[in-house]
């Protein structure tokens, strides 16, 4: 529910970020902001780690597989690479690396990958009940 609560909060704070860059709004916003999205980022990373641990329905068989082996496996196949990729603080290491705005703007957007994460979050809610 935690997860689903902070895909809501990116889902609305995304669209502002990559709209405006942090040179635009060079203030107090920002930085909050910025230590908001570092929160959510450690929080997504136990969820990538919790998911491992996780069982999943097999859709042929229809049953529940618990070995952990098999678990991991399908994880990585599936959405693993979004996950660790929604993540990954590029952002940071633009910082690093130079002020690049328009590329800035351009990772930004990765961030909206963490939107296909609600989907995927719903579609499981719906099956928990």
């Amino acid at each position: 529910m935690t997860i689903i609560l902070i895909l809501v909060v990116i889902a609305f704070i995304t669209p502002y970020r990559v709209a405006f860059s942090s040179d635009d709004i060079a203030n107090s916003v920002t930085i909050v902001m910025q230590k908001m999205y570092n929160v959510f980022d450690v929080l997504f990373l136990l969820d990538i780690i919790i998911t491992f641990f996780t069982s999943y329905t097999d859709p042929i068989s229809n049953q529940e597989v618990t070995d952990l082996k098999l678990v991991a496996v399908n994880y990585m196949k599936g959405w693993f690479l979004i996950d660790i990729f929604s993540i990954f603080p590029f952002e940071q290491l633009i910082d690093t690396v130079g002020n690049i705005n328009q590329l800035l703007r351009v990772v930004r957007l990765s961030k909206l990958l963490r939107l296909v994460r609600m989907f995927r979050l719903a579609r499981a809610y719906k099956y928990m009940k």
